[in-house]
């Protein structure tokens, strides 16, 4: 029996290139997977940012206005105080804001969400629940206005017996 058979393998070379290419494939999979992740990351941060308009705005007219009411007939949130007016108009796939002080109209939302309004006795509104479904969570903003009472009575019909 000779001993010295021939063994068949690959040799180091061939091994070596194999892993070098399976590396040079690998990495440029992980780039294209980095490049996916970080777009959706801009969507989702993007909505996030709108969203945030919508708070900041919404936060900003309840605070500064003395009443605020409803109009189903025009879906439009009115905000008053002595000075300005401020309007959100709330259509199915917008929300759009108009002041007093600006002639046009901004678009604060673009896209799916969920409204409800709570209202005093007197129609004003109490507070704004909005829902935002984003891919993987659903945001949800609450906006309250704490009325003075000397508002509340101001805007009722208050009759006195004696």
């Amino acid at each position: 029996m000779p001993i010295h058979r021939k063994i068949k393998a690959f040799t180091l070379v061939e091994v070596s290139i194999t892993i070098l290419l399976s590396l040079i494939v690998v990495g440029m999979m992980y780039m294209a997977f980095q490049i996916i992740v970080r777009q959706i990351n801009q969507i989702d941060n993007g909505e996030i940012e709108n969203i945030g308009l919508v708070k900041m705005a919404l936060n900003h007219a309840f605070f500064e206005s003395n009443i605020i009411t409803y109009s189903e007939e025009k879906n439009m949130l009115e905000c008053r105080d002595s000075i300005d007016t401020y309007q959100f108009i709330i259509q199915p796939n917008q929300i759009i804001f108009r002041s007093s002080k600006n002639e046009e109209d901004d678009i604060l939302f673009e896209g799916v969400y969920n409204f409800r309004i709570e209202q005093e006795v007197n129609e004003m509104v109490k507070a704004i629940h909005l829902s935002f479904p984003v891919q993987k969570d659903t945001f949800q903003l609450l906006v309250q206005k704490q009325y003075r009472s000397s508002t509340l009575l101001n805007h009722k019909n208050i009759g006195f017996e004696y």
